[in-house]
């Protein structure tokens, strides 16, 4: 942020999708998906407060605040959508008991 004399600029410092860690992407997407904390630490293989952190670093670095902002976040980058966002690699939510 830069302050100004009409207020206060926020200067756009989204990282570039090259910069994202792959677990980050993923974690995302799961979120998006609809998948709590828990599931998406079983489906990794990590802890549920290790995907809390992490979800919560992206928040920070991204400069947003809760999740739903986070996936929109995630949107404009375009790592919810698109030939990229390869859904067959992500687990099936309607199966997945989230916490």
């Amino acid at each position: 942020m830069v302050p100004f004399r009409g207020g206060i600029v926020v200067l756009n410092t989204s990282p570039r999708r090259e910069q994202l860690d792959p677990t980050d992407v993923v974690i995302v997407r799961m979120l998006y998906r609809g998948l709590g904390d828990a599931a998406i630490g079983r489906r990794l293989g990590i802890g549920h407060r290790t995907v809390q952190r992490r979800v919560h670093r992206l928040m920070e670095r991204w400069n947003v605040r809760g999740r739903v902002a986070l996936g929109a976040r995630a949107q404009e980058l375009g790592l919810l959508g698109g030939p990229e966002a390869d859904d067959r690699a992500l687990p099936d939510a309607r199966f997945v008991e989230s916490a």
